[in-house]
């Protein structure tokens, strides 16, 4: 049964070819309770889909596909007829940066910040040691 979410994009592959969908795209999510959500396959092209981008709010349903070989448990399928309600993180005509970090660190998600000596650096609150680099 399809349950509906609200979606924080924050990743996209390029569309691919497959033989069994066509052409699509593998999505990535955050809902705004910080849980990661994975949607394939999702034909974007190929649909006449509302256009999204990154850092954009989707409204969807999503389903876990039984049985699958695909057991990630962040690994959902989509109905892709049911985005809708694409709404951009802050204000769409700029880049807010401290909206969509505010959005990780409220959810006390480690924010990258710069790369030093090929060491990420987490604001203090992961270090270097933590991560086992």
């Amino acid at each position: 049964m399809p349950t509906p979410v609200r979606l924080l994009i924050l990743a996209q592959t390029e569309p691919c070819f497959s033989e069994k969908y066509v052409e699509l795209v593998c999505t990535a999510g955050m809902t705004p309770e910080g849980r990661w959500i994975r949607l394939y396959p999702l034909p974007k092209r190929v649909l006449s889909l509302p256009d999204y981008h990154k850092y954009n709010f989707i409204s969807c349903e999503v389903y876990k596909k039984e049985p699958s070989n695909d057991k990630r448990p962040e690994s959902y399928h989509i109905i892709a007829e049911s985005i809708g309600n694409v709404e951009p993180l802050g204000d769409s005509k700029k880049v807010n940066w401290s909206l969509r970090r505010r959005f990780f660190e409220e959810r006390n998600i480690p924010v990258y910040t710069r790369k030093r000596e090929h060491r990420w650096i987490f604001d203090g609150r992961v270090t270097n040691d933590d991560l086992g680099r």
